[in-house]
This record gives structure tokens, sequence and C-alpha cells, in this order.
């Protein structure tokens, strides 16, 4: 399965990183400009509000890169 990533620039916030999984959910990654991570999963890809937000700190983003 290949998985494609789609990188958009947010003014004034940073970068969001998003990519739909083989079950139909959505995953969107924001990396703000002031180094906040959050990750932000959708249910359904056509879904507007997220089920679930979950914000990471810098060792939790760093284990998860890893």
């Amino acid at each position: 399965m290949t998985i494609e990533l789609r990188e958009t620039r947010l003014p004034g916030v940073g970068v969001k990183y998003g990519f739909r999984t083989g079950e139909g959910s959505r995953l969107a990654i924001i990396l703000h400009n002031d180094g906040d991570r959050e990750i932000y999963f959708f249910r359904h890809e056509d879904n507007e509000d997220p089920a679930a937000v979950i914000r990471l700190d810098d060792d939790e983003a760093r284990q998860l890169s890893a």
C-alpha cells in the first residue's frame, strides 16, 4: 500500500502533514512554529471534527519519530 503524505503550509502556524489510512481514517500532524506538535485523528476521512487530539512534548515526539 502506498501512502500519500500531503504537506500543507499554514501561514503563521507551521506545517501540517496528513494522510489517509487503509481503513478510511485520516491523520493530521501539525508542527507549530513555536515547536508544539499535535496529532489529529479523524475516524472517517470526511469528518470535519477530530475524534482525538494528542499533544506531544519534545521527548514524546522524538520517541515516536524513532
